[in-house]
């Protein structure tokens, strides 16, 4: 019977999703647009590195435009979580809906995961687009342990979506998110190293990007796709007569880290929700 209900519950959500996906393709134009301003991001961030770095300046071998195209990748993954989830609860307050559907017979989890699905299922293309426009524009493309990589992108939602319930609970008591995301999108973009690599990035930067989790995430991710070495983490680490390479060090933290986030950011969501129910703030602008 649990089991049965746990598919009713992921049934819902999809429903959920497909509801959303139907409302936004009633405005194409929106998601053309999409395309277009994915590619001008692409077009400006890899010119701007192939600029200002050498014809030489190879890192690992790999050219840092590579690095570019799969941050990129990974930064759209979080940001979708940052304007789905926390964005469209701010949205859904001013538009005077945000109290009926928290009203509604359905678990409170499920109305901002059912957002974030539904940019996930609208984005799907988008992800294949970014490397062809990539390709096309600079005439490299690598991609190795394509399966590994997807497993990263995996365990590395599951950390964003933690992030998110984080992130909306603070909507709901700040109401606040515009400005907010994009503080967030710019922190990331420079520390997270996202349009660029690690290692040019000074020192004093690096630490920064060591203390932010994200950037773990974005580390190992392409560091398995380009089928190089972790840059965050050089030095292996020597367990119980085992030795865990920089890669696998990195499969450590990202899983931790992933695991810390959901469930902390299920908890705070789940306080803050009870606790603007009570005080009457859902529906407060």
């Amino acid at each position: 019977m649990h089991i049965r209900e746990k598919i009713n519950d992921i049934k819902l959500i999809f429903r959920m999703s497909k509801y959303l996906l139907k409302i936004s393709l009633r405005y194409p134009v929106n998601f053309v647009a999409d395309f277009i301003e994915l590619a001008l991001w692409v077009a400006i961030f890899t010119t701007a590195v192939l600029l200002f770095s050498s014809p030489d300046g190879k890192v690992q071998g790999v050219s840092p435009a590579l690095f570019t195209l799969w941050g990129f990748i990974m930064f759209i993954f979080i940001s979708d979580v940052i304007w789905a989830i926390g964005g469209g609860l701010r949205y859904d307050q001013m538009t005077g809906i945000l109290e009926q559907n928290f009203l509604a017979p359905i678990s409170e989890y499920y109305y901002p995961l059912a957002r974030l699905f539904r940019v996930y299922i609208r984005d799907l293309p988008l992800f294949f687009f970014v490397p062809i426009v990539f390709w096309i524009f600079t005439g490299e493309f690598i991609a190795k342990n394509i399966l590994l990589s997807l497993y990263i992108v995996g365990i590395s939602i599951f950390c964003f979506i933690g992030f998110g319930y984080l992130y909306a609970a603070m909507v709901l008591r700040m109401k606040r998110s515009a400005l907010v995301s994009n503080i967030l999108q710019f922190i990331l973009m420079i520390f997270g190293a996202v349009f660029y690599p690690f290692s040019a990035l000074p020192d004093n930067m690096l630490l920064i990007s060591k203390v932010i989790p994200f950037s773990y995430y974005i580390d190992a991710f392409r560091a398995c796709i380009l089928g190089i070495q972790p840059e965050l983490i050089e030095i292996s680490l020597g367990v119980g007569g085992m030795t865990l390479s920089p890669f696998l060090i990195e499969l450590i933290i990202i899983h931790i880290v992933a695991f810390i986030f959901l469930a902390l950011g299920l908890s705070v969501y789940r306080r803050s929700v009870i606790k603007a129910k009570m005080e009457g703030t859902l529906h407060t602008y």
